[in-house]
C-alpha cells in the first residue's frame, strides 16, 4: 500500500512516500525533496519541448531538401520552355549573321569589311537584291513570332524585390505540424508593395473569395498559361481587362489564410481531359524564375 504524507511535505518541504507490505509489519519510508522534484519535472518538460522542436526542424529540413531535389527534377523536365526558345533564337541570329555576310559577298563580290558601298555605284542588279532579300524577310518574321511567344511566357518574379518564404511542393504547414502541398511560391515584402503581371494577358478574375487566397487576381496568357496572385491588400484591375508584362495589377497584403504579408504566386496550365472537361494543372514556377524581366 502507498501513502503520501502531505503533512510532512508541508512541514519538511518535501513528500514522504510510505510503502507498507501486506505480509510484513515493517514500513518503508522514502522522503522526496520538493526542490529536486520541481527540478526533475522542469527538466523533463524542457527535454520534451526541445525534442519536439528538434524533431520539427529536422523534418522541415528534410522536407526542404526533398522539395529542392524535386524542384531540380522538375527544372530538368521543364527547362525546355525557356532554353529551347533561347537556343532557337540564337540559332536564327547566327543564321541571320551568316546570311548577311553571304548577301554582302554575293552583291559586292568581296567579304564584308564594315564598309557599306553605294548600291548603284556597285552596279548591283535590283532583281538579284530582291532574290536574296526574300529569305531575310522570313528570318525577320520568325524573330517577330519568337518575340511574341517570349512576351507571353510568365517569366520572373511578381515583385521587384522580396524574400521567398515558401516554395512549390510538399511542405510543413505554417498552420500546424502536418504536411501539405503548396501549389505556388510565396514572396514576402511590406504591405502595399506593387505586384506586377509576369506576362501579357487578360484578367479573368479580380476579387475576393472565401478560400485561402483571400483577395486575388487571375490572368490568362497565350498558350493556356494562367498566373494567380493571392493574399492581396488592394486590387487595381478589372475582369476582361488586357494588361502587359510589368503592369501593376495589385498591392501586396495578407488577406485570406496568411501568417504574414506576402503574395502567393501560381503558374498553371489550362488543359482538357478526354471528356472535354477543362481543368488547370499546377506548374512549378521555378523554371520561369530563371530570367527576370524587371
Amino acid at each position: 500500500m502507498l501513502r503520501i504524507n502531505s503533512k510532512h511535505a508541508i512541514k519538511l518541504g518535501g513528500i514522504t512516500v510510505l510503502l507498507i507490505p501486506h505480509s510484513q509489519k515493517h514500513v518503508y519510508r522514502f522522503r522526496v525533496n520538493m526542490q529536486w522534484l520541481y527540478f526533475t519535472v522542469i527538466f523533463l518538460f524542457s527535454f520534451c519541448i526541445l525534442s519536439a522542436i528538434t524533431l520539427f526542424w529536422y523534418n522541415k529540413t528534410e522536407m526542404q531538401k526533398k522539395n529542392r531535389e524535386n524542384e531540380m527534377s522538375v527544372w530538368n523536365n521543364h527547362k525546355w520552355i525557356i532554353l529551347n526558345e533561347e537556343t532557337k533564337i540564337d540559332r536564327q541570329i547566327k543564321y541571320f549573321t551568316n546570311y548577311g555576310n553571304n548577301l554582302y559577298y554575293q552583291i559586292w563580290d568581296k567579304p564584308y569589311d564594315d564598309t557599306v558601298g553605294d548600291v548603284e555605284s556597285a552596279g548591283m542588279d535590283s532583281q538579284k537584291f530582291l532574290k536574296f532579300m526574300q529569305p531575310l524577310d522570313n528570318v525577320l518574321e520568325f524573330i517577330i513570332v519568337r518575340e511574341e511567344n517570349y512576351k507571353n511566357l510568365p517569366l520572373g518574379w511578381p515583385i521587384e524585390q522580396g524574400t521567398i518564404t515558401s516554395e512549390f511542393g510538399d511542405r510543413i504547414s505554417p498552420f500546424g505540424f502536418t504536411t501539405d502541398f503548396h501549389t505556388g511560391t510565396d514572396f514576402a515584402n511590406a504591405i502595399g508593395t506593387p505586384i506586377k503581371a509576369t506576362a501579357d494577358g487578360e484578367i479573368i478574375f479580380a476579387g475576393g473569395s472565401n478560400t485561402g487566397y483571400g483577395n486575388y487576381v487571375k490572368i490568362l496568357h497565350a498558350h493556356g498559361f494562367i498566373t494567380l496572385y493571392g493574399h492581396l491588400s488592394k486590387i487595381l484591375v478589372q475582369e476582361k481587362q488586357y494588361i502587359k508584362r510589368g503592369d501593376v495589377v495589385a498591392l501586396l497584403g495578407r488577406s485570406g489564410s496568411a501568417t504574414g504579408p506576402h503574395v502567393h504566386y501560381e503558374v498553371r496550365q489550362a488543359e482538357t481531359d478526354s471528356n472535354n472537361s477543362s481543368y488547370e494543372l499546377f506548374l512549378n514556377p521555378l523554371p520561369f524564375f530563371k530570367e527576370k524581366w524587371n
